[in-house]
């Protein structure tokens, strides 16, 4: 419990030296490291006033009597202190190894930055994309690959700004460069390119989905990537929830991650969320953080966009089947969405209905298409 550590005295102070110390790290039980003799009274290990019986601090020793008693009892404990995570006291800046890789954080300020790694081997029996009844049919061929392989970087400042940077190492390409400027919880600002925040799904990390494979789910409808800026926020908090709501409203590329502008005009994103409980339920597909009191969203999308795509994905913009490769501002494309879910304990539900509406500007046609799951 890095909440109850000892102060850092001299006697201690050249055992781990370096700013990012505040003390010894979190109490060891001795008990079951030192069971062959009894620990001597000069090796100066005491109990801490706040740690149950069975939790003792070192303190180090300085008498020469019975040093070699001391010696043997102290090795062990050194080794232990040697292997267990080290941290920073939590009000002071510092670097640990945590959920996102090495975080530095500035509890006091706000401000924090953090590295990480990321890796996802996959075995599937199939390695091609699925998105026709037709592809099912077609031979199977299994194997063992590199689903992902990125870097992320994250940062904030002062609890008012937020960067973040992710790049995939497998396809090399860029996935996320976004700046967000927090004014407060009604308004937020964001600029960049990241996962436009139209559907749940979508949205959510591929590290916290159900899905074995998404792709069956979103293909048709997801907007993926856009580069842009979009304003946020949260409203009517408090309460019963009846008026608690979140928003969104953007103007994006419209031509996916990988392309700029084709200089019509841009996509027009807005999104609503009805946080009808009253508690904002994170993105994230399965309840592992197990909330005692549950946790909802009822939500409502819709986006307008021409541009030479019928569909996004990770690839950036593609073509739907039947579709050939567009000109600029060729396809006009409108879609709306409905989304719901729902988490309590470890149990979750959620749910979403798409309709998209496809027009060729050169070639005249227009095609409807609904799905959800």
């Amino acid at each position: 419990n890095r909440s109850q550590q000892v102060p850092q005295t001299s006697r201690n102070a050249h055992l781990f030296p370096g700013p990012r110390f505040a003390g010894f790290p979190p109490a060891l039980p001795l008990r079951s490291l030192i069971t062959y003799h009894e620990i001597p009274e000069e090796c100066n290990v005491r109990h801490h006033p706040t740690m149950p019986g069975n939790m003792l601090v070192a303190g180090g020793y300085h008498r020469r009597t019975r040093r070699r008693a001391c010696r043997w009892s102290f090795v062990p404990l050194c080794l232990c202190l040697a292997t267990a995570p080290v941290g920073a006291d939590s009000t002071q800046p510092g670097w640990e190894y945590g959920n996102r890789g090495w975080e530095w954080s500035n509890e006091g300020g706000g401000s924090f930055l953090w590295a990480g790694l990321r890796f996802q081997p996959r075995f599937s029996t199939r390695l091609d994309d699925i998105h026709t009844l037709e592809q099912f049919s077609a031979p199977a061929n299994d194997g063992l690959r590199m689903n992902r392989a990125r870097y992320k970087i994250g940062a904030g400042y002062e609890k008012r700004f937020s960067f973040y940077h992710e790049y995939d190492l497998r396809n090399n390409r860029l996935l996320d460069l976004r700046a967000t400027w927090i004014a407060n919880p009604a308004f937020n600002l964001r600029i960049g390119q990241w996962k436009a925040d139209y559907n749940r799904e979508r949205i959510d990390s591929s590290g916290k989905q159900q899905f074995v494979e998404r792709s069956l789910a979103t293909y048709w409808f997801t907007i993926d990537r856009q580069r842009g800026a979009m304003a946020s926020g949260r409203v009517g908090r408090g309460g019963s929830g009846s008026l608690d709501s979140s928003w969104w409203a953007g103007l994006l590329g419209g031509n996916g991650h990988r392309n700029g502008s084709d200089g019509g005009r841009p996509m027009v994103m807005g999104r609503w969320q009805w946080n009808y409980i009253g508690e904002l339920l994170p993105f994230s597909q399965s309840a592992l953080k197990r909330y005692p009191q549950p946790h909802a969203s009822l939500a409502f999308a819709a986006v307008a966009n021409d541009s030479p795509y019928t569909r996004f994905s990770g690839e950036g913009g593609g073509q739907l089947p039947g579709y050939a490769e567009g000109t600029d501002n060729q396809y006009r494309v409108y879609q709306a969405m409905q989304e719901w879910a729902w988490q309590r304990g470890g149990l979750s539900f959620q749910q979403e209905l798409h309709w998209k509406s496809i027009r060729d500007r050169e070639r005249g046609g227009e095609r409807q298409l609904y799905g959800g799951y």
